[in-house]
């Protein structure tokens, strides 16, 4: 063990430096503290070079090496806290500030992203000098902005807000990892001035101008949605690619093709590594004046560096160059076997370089994907070569030597898989069961012909065009070929399968149980160590389980949605319920993938018994549409009422496609038991519900459904967006509307929450489903003193995030999940 240690010495000090970079990263740690302590262990440590002392020197370029993992990730979780940084200055009011582009923007079909290091901000007639970094997001396609750029603009600085559910995703920390603690919002480029215009290295604007030159020619020969792809896999510009091909691609496990990473860097060196060699065979003085794999494996970099730059030099495409630079390097300098190394030099490489690239999910899959070939596909291939003796046995026949690189391919292919498999669970909360098949056809047709022949075709371009039209013609045959294997696979039956999130606890016994699985002739410990990681993970399937089916509890989750209403009900024994969706008017975000989704998969919750549509509104309606995709709904239930719109004529499809039951309800709806829970419909009325017009926005609001809650002598009042108008009508039978936890109507609105209504439910808990900040102003401030008055618990998702309530019928216990 330690000979190996001592052989492979960047493995140690690379777990270190990831330790030390979690430490920074989870726990407020003092930069100076570190700082010292770095300092002192270099001094440590140079004494033991001096004197040889090897083991320990090791061991202490180990620490000092956690010591500088902590001081990077604390100095970028904490430099917002200098004086001047533009954080300190968020106070809600319109600003105009001047800052200058750090990053090449990113280009959407409806938006645009800017990163921008803050410089100034007029206060008054007064100059400020700030500092620090924001996000600045243009509400529409941009291409009038370059990496360098100065622009002035007017603007309200916000800090990020997180939608806060269990599940959910951090915004903040993804962005504060980044060094961003701020971000803004403006509705076109014109909102913009443009102060100073970089004037770029030569260098650089030569490549733009060969990039351009590449751009507009692809565009004037391609079709779309070819040209759009062959734009992502040249250039590295995905923003055109359409939704509905991102989303072919994702469902048939391929998606990473569109995105410059490992992949294609890897190719695009293997296929100049292979040419290159083959090239120097043909000269014998080539082969006996030097190593042909050290001198193809020199000149392979011009071309894998080139490809970088043509692709934009994006941090993903920069890191998988980074990696396969590393392992040419390793082939000069004769390290080429010894791959566990190079790994860990190519990871120290770019960590040291961005410590938090650590938490990016393309860093993550990228590396574990590697260290799942470089672990798997060995001992599962070694039968290929099992009948390989020496330089002197005979060459295999062709198709010999075919067949056994088309099965090691396909063992490749499955080891990556195996090994990103939970990763893409956790973050995607999907697995392709055809993946392994079209993989093994996209890959070799995208990455072995489009992207080299795509290449080879940009360089022609610039120097004989109607040559290079042929290449087009070409690459859009295979490009068209490839488009429809995929919508082949997508058409299949499970094409995808939506995962529910895995635990920390299950993702490290599924890599534990493959590392000792491997392990399991070499080592006798190995099946006592399987067994107890099959035992632990029945035991955390059975645990799961009991949560899900068994429980004897009600619980009801108010899912923070920001300005909307979203509630998970989980009934005893298993039945489930989601009661709306929420949603936002007029925007692309996707609340039910992005949000409702997650919490449900986090809770282990694959199928819901029932959905309830109170009123066909957005805000309550939008994030429906993906929960009834994405997951196995038994039953719908809504009030009647139709509205004229995209997503609710998407929904209808949706369930018609699927066929799924759908009720419309009212008060003479039967009550019905779940789970020993009965379930009342109390409004509207049936003779209330209006087909035949399309009613007015408060006419709906006030036909939601009225559903209340019964288990024991627990009660919950769920209310939807009813007004008064409504309150009145549900007071003419008062006695149904007494319960303990009342679902604020109408997000806290002026127009609801009428006194008489408050004192028939009087409940002891009101809990408040409302955005943070919104721009209704809700909740209205009299409505709020009106419950505290009633003496009522009152929780709010805005400050409160997600509100869990959990009865047995008798006692109740509440959480938030901001606590």
């Amino acid at each position: 063990m330690y000979h190996q240690i001592v052989h492979r010495p960047l493995i140690p000090i690379l777990a270190s430096y990831l330790t030390g970079i979690l430490t920074g990263s989870y726990f407020s740690v003092s930069s100076f503290i570190v700082l010292v302590l770095a300092i002192m262990v270099f001094i440590f440590l140079s004494s033991n070079l001096i004197f040889r002392k090897k083991s320990t020197a090791l061991i202490s370029m180990a620490v000092l090496a956690g010591f500088l993992g902590m001081f990077a990730m604390s100095t970028i979780l904490t430099e917002h806290r200098v004086p001047h940084h533009i954080e300190h200055y968020v106070t809600g009011k319109k600003v105009v500030l001047e800052g200058t582009l750090y990053k090449t923007p990113e280009v959407k079909f409806d938006r645009t992203r800017l990163y921008l290091n803050i410089e100034k901000m007029a206060e008054g007639d007064t100059i400020v000098p700030v500092t620090g970094k924001m996000l600045l997001t243009i509400k529409e396609k941009s291409t009038s902005f370059s990496l360098g750029d100065s622009v002035r603009f007017l603007a309200k600085i916000r800090l990020p807000r997180n939608f806060n559910n269990p599940g959910g995703f951090d915004y903040q920390r993804y962005l504060a990892l980044k060094g961003i603690r701020v971000i803004a919002s403006l509705p076109n480029e014109s909102s913009i001035v443009k102060t100073k215009q970089r004037s770029p290295h030569f260098l650089f604007a030569l490549l733009e101008k060969y990039r351009n030159t590449i751009r507009n020619f692809l565009a004037a020969h391609l079709p779309a949605p070819e040209q759009a792809i062959a734009n992502a896999l040249i250039l590295g510009e995905k923003g055109g690619i359409p939704e509905n091909v991102r989303r072919l691609f994702a469902t048939t496990g391929v998606a990473h093709v569109l995105a410059i990473s490992g992949l294609h860097i890897g190719i695009i060196a293997l296929v100049s590594f292979g040419l290159i060699k083959n090239l120097l065979k043909c000269f014998t003085w080539t082969m006996l004046a030097s190593d042909i794999s050290k001198v193809a494996a020199l000149i392979t970099l011009l071309p894998v560096t080139a490809y970088c730059f043509i692709a934009n030099s994006q941090i993903a495409t920069v890191r998988a160059t980074i990696m396969v630079i590393t392992y040419l390097i390793s082939i000069i300098v004769d390290r080429r076997n010894d791959l566990w190394n190079t790994l860990s030099l190519a990871a120290l490489l770019i960590l040291t370089v961005s410590p938090s690239s650590l938490f990016d999910i393309s860093f993550q899959l990228s590396f574990i994907s590697v260290i799942a070939i470089i672990s798997i596909s060995p001992p599962c291939a070694s039968f290929l070569y099992r009948h390989t003796h020496g330089p002197l046995t005979p060459k295999p026949a062709w198709w010999k030597s075919a067949l056994r690189r088309i099965v090691l391919f396909f063992i490749i292919t499955t080891a990556a898989m195996i090994g990103t498999a939970p990763l893409v669970a956790f973050y995607f909360n999907q697995l392709s069961p055809w993946g392994l098949l079209s993989n093994i056809i996209i890959i070799p047709l995208v990455g072995f012909l489009v992207v080299p022949l795509g290449l080879l075709t940009a360089l022609i371009s610039l120097l004989y065009q109607p040559l290079a039209i042929w290449g087009t013609h070409l690459m859009q045959t295979l490009l068209a070929l490839a488009l429809n294997v995929v919508q082949f696979f997508a058409a299949l039956p499970y094409a995808v399968y939506r995962t529910t999130t895995p635990t920390l606890l299950e993702i490290i016994l599924f890599y534990a149980g493959i590392v000792f699985l491997l392990q399991l002739k070499k080592s006798k410990m190995a099946r006592g160590i399987l067994a107890f990681i099959t035992v632990a993970l029945i035991a955390d399937q059975a645990f799961w389980h009991y949560q899900v089916r068994l429980n004897p509890l009600l619980r009801i989750t108010a899912i923070d949605v920001g300005q909307g209403e979203a509630t998970l009900v989980q009934f005893p024994y298993g039945k489930t319920m989601l009661i709306d969706g929420g949603g936002f008017s007029k925007s692309t975000f996707d609340i039910g993938e992005k949000v409702v989704a997650p919490v449900l998969w986090k809770k282990k919750i694959k199928n819901l018994d029932l959905v309830v549509l109170t009123h066909p509104h957005p805000d309550h309606l939008n994030g429906i549409v993906s929960v009834v995709k994405n997951f196995k709904v038994n039953e719908v239930w809504t009030n009647g009422e139709h509205t004229v719109s995209e997503v609710f004529e998407e929904l209808e499809g949706i369930i018609a496609e699927k066929g799924i039951s759908t009720l419309v309800v009212s008060s003479a709806q039967t009550n019905r038991e779940m789970g020993g829970v009965t379930l009342e419909v109390l409004h509207p009325p049936p003779a209330a519900v209006h087909k035949s017009h399309q009613p007015s926005h408060t006419l709906i609001n006030n036909h939601s459904l009225v559903i209340r809650l019964t288990y024991r002598n627990v009660s919950i009042l769920f209310t939807g967006d009813i007004c008064e108008a409504a309150e009145r009508d549900l007071l003419k039978n008062p006695s149904h509307l007494k319960s303990t936890i009342l679902k604020v109507p109408h997000h806290g609105s002026k127009t609801s929450s009428s006194l008489p209504f408050l004192k028939a439910v009087d409940p002891s808990i009101a809990m408040l489903s409302v955005g943070y900040n919104n721009l209704f102003r809700l909740p209205n401030v009299a409505i709020l003193k009106r419950y505290l008055s009633q003496g009522c618990k009152l929780l709010r998702t805005d400050r409160d995030g997600a509100i869990s309530v959990e009865t047995d019928g008798s006692a109740i216990r509440i959480e938030t999940f901001l606590k």
